[in-house]
């Protein structure tokens, strides 16, 4: 019973580690975007 308690929480921790990583990539998505932006702005 325990061993399976454990496995739900590593498996549960995993799930979170991944959509934390998903998280963090799409925000460093969205800065590259904006200042590849700001970047086309300022060569004009």
């Amino acid at each position: 019973m325990t061993k399976s308690i454990k496995i739900a929480k590593k498996m549960l921790m995993q799930k979170n580690s991944i959509e934390k990583i998903h998280e963090i990539t799409e925000v460093s998505i969205k800065e590259i975007e904006r200042l590849q932006t700001e970047i086309e702005n300022l060569k004009k």
